[in-house]
C-alpha cells in the first residue's frame, strides 16, 4: 500500500481502520514490532502519518521514543508525518532527519563537567539514575545536542562543539529548564570557569549557580565559537551539498558522511578525494552502514557524478555523467577563480559558469558563456 495511518489512542493501536489491540500490557519492543509490522507494508516512498490520540498521555516514554528515534529511523525509506493529540498540523520530519543523526540511551547522565549537584526547587536529582535521553549529530551547525528528560516538568539540554579536522571538543552549554516556576540549581568545582546567567556564590571548593525557570551554563566565548562553527559549516555545505532527485533514498547518508570526513580532513583533502579517480563503489551509497569508512564511497564522488574533471581550467566529460532516471540533481563547482553551476537530469547534463567556461564534451568543443545554461550532454 502507498499510505498508512497509525492510530493510537489511550488504550489502542489501528492501522487504517484495523484494530491492531491493545498496547497497554506490552512492553516498548513490543509496541515497536507491531508498528513496524505495519509500516513494512507501504511501499518505499509511501506515506506514512502516525495520530496522536490520547497515547501520549498514557505512555509518555514510550511516546518520547517514538517521536525522538523511531519515526527519524523509519524516515530514511517513507514519507513520516505525526498528528499531535489536540492540533489538526501535521509535522513532517523527513527534511529535519536528513540533516542529523539521532540515537537514544537509557543510561545515568552524563555531562561534560564533573557537576556534583543539581537540584531543582531544592530537590536533588540523582545523577545515576537510568533515563531515556536523546543525542543529536546537528549536520549544518557541526554540534551534538543532547537531552535529558527527569520528569515531564524538568530537563536539561547540552550542546557541545566540536573542531573540524580535529575532532578536538572546543566547549559545551547547558541549559536546565523547568516548565513550572521553581528554583533551579547548579553545584559544580571552583576550578571550572563558566559563564551564566544563575546568581554566584561560592562554597568551600565548589561555585553554586541559581536562577528561577531556566539556568544556563556555558564555557567561556561559547557565543563566539559557536558563531565562528556555524559559519564554518555553512560555507562548507556551500561547497560540497549537493541537491538530489526528490525520490533519492540516500541523502541522509551523504550528509553522514560528509559531516564525518570535515572533522577529521582539511577542506584541501576534501576537495582532493572528490576530485580523484572514482572507484567501483564511489557513490553506492545504498549498501552503507551508518558507522562505514566514508573514504571509499566519497573518492571521486564529483569526478563520478560529472563524468569528468577540471583540467587547466577547462572542463572535460570523459564518461557519462550520473544522470537520474527522474527529478533532478544540482551542485556547483568552485574554482579558483569561478564557480560552476551544474544541473543533470535524464535527458542530459547542463552547466552555468559564471565566468567564460571551454568545455569538452561527447567529442564537441563549447565555450559556455557566463550566467547562462549550456547543454553539454545529451542522453541520446
Amino acid at each position: 500500500m502507498k499510505a498508512l495511518t497509525l492510530h493510537l489512542n489511550a488504550t489502542h493501536i489501528l492501522a487504517n481502520r484495523v484494530n491492531l489491540g491493545c498496547w497497554t500490557d506490552q512492553t516498548d519492543e513490543q509496541i515497536y514490532q507491531k508498528l513496524f509490522e505495519q509500516i513494512k507494508q507501504v511501499v518505499t516512498g509511501g506515506t506514512i502519518k502516525i495520530s496522536d490520540e490520547g497515547f501520549s498521555n498514557q505512555a509518555n516514554i514510550t511516546w518520547y521514543l517514538l517521536t525522538q528515534f523511531w519515526v527519524y529511523d523509519w524516515s530514511k525509506n517513507w514519507m513520516i508525518k505525526l498528528q499531535f493529540d489536540g492540533c489538526p498540523k501535521n509535522v513532517t520530519i523527513n527534511q529535519v532527519a536528513k540533516w542529523c543523526e539521532r540515537s537514544v540511551y537509557r543510561q545515568p547522565v552524563q555531562i561534560p563537567v564533573t557537576m556534583v549537584q543539581l537540584l531543582t526547587a531544592n530537590q536533588l536529582l540523582e545523577m545515576r539514575t537510568m533515563l531515556f535521553w536523546t543525542s543529536i549529530e546537528m549536520y549544518r551547525l557541526g554540534c551534538r545536542v543532547r537531552k535529558f528528560v527527569w520528569s515531564p516538568t524538568s530537563q536539561l539540554l547540552i550542546i557541545e562543539l566540536r573542531a573540524t579536522e580535529t575532532k578536538q571538543w572546543l566547549g559545551y552549554r547547558m541549559v536546565f529548564e523547568a516548565q513550572e516556576t521553581t528554583t533551579l540549581t547548579a553545584i559544580v568545582p571552583n576550578r571550572i570557569n563558566l559563564a551564566s546567567n544563575g546568581k554566584k556564590r561560592e562554597i568551600n571548593n565548589h561555585i553554586e549557580y541559581k536562577a528561577y525557570d531556566k539556568l544556563w551554563l556555558e564555557t567561556q566565548d561559547f557565543k563566539v565559537l559557536f558563531q565562528k562553527q556555524k559559519e564554518k559549516w555553512q560555507d562548507f555545505w556551500q561547497r560540497f551539498d549537493l541537491t538530489w532527485e526528490d525520490n533519492y533514498l540516500w541523502e541522509h547518508v551523504y550528509h553522514r558522511l560528509m559531516y564525518q570526513i570535515y572533522l577529521e580532513q582539511s577542506l584541501l583533502s576534501i576537495q582532493t578525494l572528490m576530485w580523484a579517480d572514482p572507484l567501483s563503489i564511489t557513490g553506492d551509497f545504498s549498501c552503507l552502514t551508518w558507522q562505514c569508512d566514508w573514504r571509499a564511497m566519497l573518492t571521486g564522488l564529483l569526478t563520478w557524478l560529472i563524468g569528468g574533471k577540471i583540467v587547466a581550467q577547462q572542463l572535460l566529460i570523459t564518461t557519462q555523467p550520473q544522470l537520474p532516471l527522474t527529478g533532478q540533481r544540482r551542485l556547483t563547482i568552485f574554482l579558483i577563480d569561478q564557480s560552476v553551476k551544474i544541473r543533470l537530469n535524464n535527458a542530459g547534463m547542463s552547466v552555468q559558469p559564471s565566468k567564460t567556461l571551454k568545455v569538452v564534451s561527447q567529442g564537441r568543443k563549447m565555450i559556455c558563456q557566463r550566467q547562462c545554461w549550456t547543454i553539454i550532454w545529451q542522453n541520446y
